[in-house]
């Protein structure tokens, strides 16, 4: 009988989720394990074997350590080579970027695993012929054909949520496009609402000028007709005169109730004029209240579609830690079938 080996630390310590899935579909059997195993530990029991099987055995150090039925290559066979760091690596990437060079990388090293755990499986156990037939392997691995569907869903899903962002981003230039424009709006209609300003200013002040104009000719006529108040008690007294002195004075009176009649029409026609102005300055300024209206209901918008952004996005980062734990799971478990 053999010694039975020591379990290590990897063989004791409970399986990954990643692993426990891909060995779920195809369960090796334990002859399939025990025919698996590395030529330097199988002994054949016919006494022809028994050199070569201690011969094998007599150099374990440069054949991997078996974990569960199956060859594990060792870390420096996985690991990328470095290189230099150059000027471009010192900037930061974004964090979608890392993501993807992280994923590209750990799908790339999972495949070089899985080509060496290939390798090494598809060896003969010992070279005695009595135990070649039993050494074969007798099916794929199901491991690799389930890691190759993991990373694929993670690579879906990874560019779902790449595309998700783009459109996101987009949206979010739109709106802010929207809002430039509107905003050249908003100034141009501020400056055209003060030069209406300055202009209903100046027309008030004008009304304020012809409105001083009327009461003074008020105050005349009053004091004209007080004059003919006492013109014609005058004339009272002096019946000889009073033909020349009121055809005079009504002469006079006619001129000014003329000019009386000229002023209020003048009059009439700047306060027509002033209430149109007026209001084509109550519809400039509401169509400055609508404008500003949109304005802030584009600022709403834009506030709702950024805070949308940044629920997406933290959604996102959200999925995308998720992923990269499970990466980093399928990375850390090997895909070895228990």
């Amino acid at each position: 009988m053999f010694p039975n080996r020591q379990p290590t630390r990897k063989g004791t310590s409970r399986p990954s989720a990643l692993s426990r899935f891909g060995s779920g579909t195809a369960k090796a059997q334990p002859s399939e394990a025990s025919s698996s195993t590395p030529s330097s530990t199988a002994v054949s029991s016919s006494p022809a074997s028994s050199v070569t099987s201690l011969a094998l055995t007599s150099e374990p150090a440069e054949e991997p350590a078996p974990t569960n039925g199956r060859m594990t290559p060792s870390k420096a066979s996985t690991m990328p080579t470095k290189r230099q760091p150059t000027r471009q690596d010192s900037l930061r990437p974004s964090a979608l970027k890392r993501f993807s060079s992280s994923a590209v990388s750990l799908i790339k090293g999972q495949g070089q695993t899985n080509g060496a755990e290939t390798s090494v499986s598809k060896a003969p156990v010992s070279g005695s012929p009595t135990s070649s037939v039993s050494s074969l392997p007798l099916g794929p691995d199901p491991g690799e054909a389930s890691a190759t569907r993991i990373t694929e869903e993670l690579r879906m899903k990874l560019d779902a949520a790449e595309e998700t962002l783009a459109k996101e981003q987009s949206r979010i230039a739109a709106f802010e496009e929207r809002i430039k424009v509107l905003e050249v709006a908003k100034e141009e209609g501020d400056a055209n609402d003060i030069a209406q300003q300055e202009r209903l200013a100046s027309l008030n002040a004008q009304l304020d000028e012809l409105q001083a104009q009327l009461v003074h000719s008020r105050d005349e006529i009053a004091s004209r007709e007080r004059e003919l108040y006492t013109v014609r008690a005058e004339a009272a007294t002096e019946r000889t005169t009073q033909g020349e002195v009121r055809g005079r004075l009504e002469g006079e009176l006619a001129d000014v109730q003329s000019q009386l009649a000229e002023a209020q029409a003048e009059s009439r026609r700047r306060v027509d004029e002033l209430e149109a102005v007026r209001r084509k300055t109550e519809e400039a300024v509401y169509e400055r209240s609508a404008m500003q209206q949109k304005v802030d209901d584009l600022e709403a918008a834009l506030k709702k579609a950024q805070d949308d952004g940044e629920q997406e996005k933290k959604r996102m980062g959200d999925e995308i830690a998720k992923l990269k734990e499970e990466l980093k799971k399928a990375q850390s478990g090997g895909c070895v079938l228990q």
